[in-house]
């Protein structure tokens, strides 16, 4: 298993990096037994979504500066 380490300053991170700090605690609580495969699947689905948001609205306030 590949382990992905990234520093933070927690008191400046952007949405993406907060998108990344969430994922990685679920991972690690999934790992742990703490949900079953079935809530892993929607809490991915769910990052997934907000992230694809993010993206989009970041993209958005490029385009308009």
């Amino acid at each position: 298993m590949e382990s992905t380490q990234q520093t933070i300053d927690i008191d400046n991170m952007d949405n993406s990096q907060a998108i990344f700090v969430i994922w990685q605690l679920l991972n690690k609580a999934q790992s742990k037994g703490v949900f079953s495969i079935d809530e892993a699947y929607v809490a991915k689905s769910a990052i997934k979504i907000l992230k694809l948001e993010l993206e989009s609205t970041n993209l958005n306030k490029k385009n308009d500066d």
